[in-house]
C-alpha cells in the first residue's frame, strides 16, 4: 500500500485557557477539491471565493462590520465556520493540535551558565508560548524529502549561550509531508539581547528520525501568496483554543479524531543549555 503524503497547514491561537497550535493535514490529491468546496460555501454565504476567513475578524462584531462579512450575524458566522470544517470529512483530513494549558504556562527562559558564567533569564510572552507549542506538535510530522541542515546563523559566539535552534525526535511513525504552510508571522520575539521573526525560527527547526536530521518543508506565506487553505488552519486553531475558554463555542461538525499533544511540565520556566533544548524537571521533552 502506498504511503499517504500530506500537505499541512498550521496556525496558532491563544485564549484565556490555553495556547494552541493547530495543523490540518490533507492528502496531496485533496487540496483542490477542498478549496473548491470552501469557495462554494463562502459564495453561498454572500461573499466571494477570494474572501478570507479570519476567526478574529469574523467573531468580533466591530471588525466584522468593517469586512466583507458584515451582513452576517453571530449565529450565521458559527454556521459558516461549522460548514467549512464539516466539508473536510469527505477528504481524509488529519487534525493535529498542540495544547499548552494556561496553568502550565512558562513565564521565562533560563539559560544555564557555563564556564563560570551566571545563568541568564528573560521573560517570554504569548508568541513564544505559541512557538514552543508549534515545536511539539510539529514533531508529529516528517519530511517526504530530507532537507539538509545547514549551520545556523543564529549560533552565538559567547561560550555561555546555547545554539537556540529548535530540534527534536519525530513522534513515530510521523505523518509524511511534502509541504507545510504556515502564515508568515512577522512578530519579532526576543532572544536575550536579540530579536528574531517567529516564522523564521519555526522554519529553522530540525526533526530527527530514521531518515537522519532534516528541516521540515515549511513555506512561509507572503501577503500576496498566502495559501487559501491556511484559513482552515486558522479555524482549527481558534476553535480548539475556545474549547478551553469559559464560554466555549460549539460548531455543528462531525466528530473528528483530533490528535493532541499536551505541552506541560515546565514549572514556570523553560531551561536551555548546551547545544539543544534541556527540559526543566518533570517536563515532557
Amino acid at each position: 500500500m502506498t504511503e499517504t503524503v500530506y500537505v499541512a497547514f498550521g496556525d496558532a491561537s491563544t485564549g484565556e485557557g490555553a495556547t494552541v497550535y493547530g495543523l490540518l493535514l490533507l492528502p496531496e490529491a485533496e487540496l483542490e477539491p477542498v478549496e473548491r468546496a470552501v469557495n462554494e460555501i463562502k459564495v453561498r454565504y454572500g461573499a466571494s471565493a477570494s474572501t478570507p476567513l479570519h476567526c478574529r475578524e469574523l467573531m468580533s462584531g466591530h471588525a466584522r462590520q468593517e469586512s466583507a462579512w458584515a451582513h452576517l450575524n453571530v449565529t450565521q458566522v458559527n454556521q459558516l465556520l461549522g460548514e467549512v470544517l464539516s466539508c473536510l470529512q469527505f477528504h481524509h483530513p488529519v487534525l493535529l493540535a498542540g495544547i499548552m494549558p494556561v496553568d502550565n504556562y512558562p513565564t521565562n527562559f533560563r539559560l544555564l551558565g557555563r564556564a563560570g558564567y551566571d545563568d541568564l533569564t528573560h521573560p517570554i510572552n504569548d508568541k513564544w508560548r505559541e512557538l514552543w507549542t508549534f515545536k511539539h506538535v510539529a514533531l508529529l510530522m516528517q519530511p517526504q524529502t530530507v532537507i539538509p541542515v545547514k549551520e545556523s546563523k543564529a549560533r552565538p559566539a559567547s561560550p555561555n549561550k546555547p545554539w537556540w535552534r529548535f530540534s527534536g525526535n519525530v513522534v513515530a511513525p510521523g505523518y509524511t509531508v511534502s509541504r507545510v504552510y504556515i502564515d508568515r508571522e512577522r512578530t519579532r520575539v526576543k532572544w536575550f539581547s536579540k530579536q528574531f521573526q517567529w516564522g523564521e525560527i519555526a522554519k529553522d527547526m530540525t526533526v530527527k528520525g530514521d531518515f537522519g536530521e532534516s528541516h521540515l518543508p515549511i513555506h512561509l506565506a507572503e501577503a500576496d501568496e498566502k495559501h487559501a487553505l491556511l484559513d482552515i488552519a486558522d479555524i482549527v486553531a481558534w476553535y480548539t483554543c475556545r474549547l478551553f475558554s469559559s464560554r466555549p463555542v460549539e460548531f455543528q461538525t462531525p466528530p473528528y479524531d483530533v490528535q493532541t499533544f499536551l505541552v506541560t511540565g515546565y514549572q514556570g520556566e523553560i531551561v536551555l543549555g548546551g547545544v539543544d533544548v534541556v527540559a526543566a524537571p518533570g517536563a515532557d521533552e
